[in-house]
C-alpha cells in the first residue's frame, strides 16, 4: 500500500514539473502575437508590462498572460485575440 501511494506522488510530482516546464515568463511585448500587440498599442499605448506568462499547453495551444504595472491584467488566445481584461479599479477601454 506505502509503494503504491508513493507511486501515485511521485507521479503527480512528475506531471507538475512538466507542466510547469512549458510556462515562460517576459515582458518583451514581441513574444505575444501581433493581434496582441496591436490591441496593447491600441488600448493601453503608454502602459508598461509588468509581466507576460507564455502558457504552452501539451497540443501546441497557447495562452498568453499580460499583467501591465498598473495592475490591468489582460488574457488572450492563441490567435492573440483577448479573452479577458481586468483593469481592477480603473476603466476598461471603451472599444473593447
Amino acid at each position: 500500500m506505502k509503494k503504491l501511494i508513493m507511486a501515485i506522488l511521485l507521479i503527480m510530482a512528475t506531471a507538475t514539473a512538466a507542466h510547469a516546464a512549458f510556462d515562460k515568463y517576459t515582458i518583451d511585448r514581441s513574444n505575444l502575437p501581433q493581434a496582441a500587440q496591436d490591441m496593447l498599442q491600441e488600448y493601453f499605448p503608454k502602459a508598461k508590462v509588468s509581466m507576460i506568462k507564455i502558457d504552452k499547453h501539451l497540443l501546441k495551444k497557447t495562452d498568453y498572460d499580460v499583467k501591465l504595472v498598473n495592475g490591468t491584467k489582460i488574457e488572450f488566445n492563441n490567435a492573440g485575440k483577448w479573452t479577458s481584461v481586468d483593469c481592477k479599479t480603473r476603466e476598461v477601454p471603451q472599444g473593447l
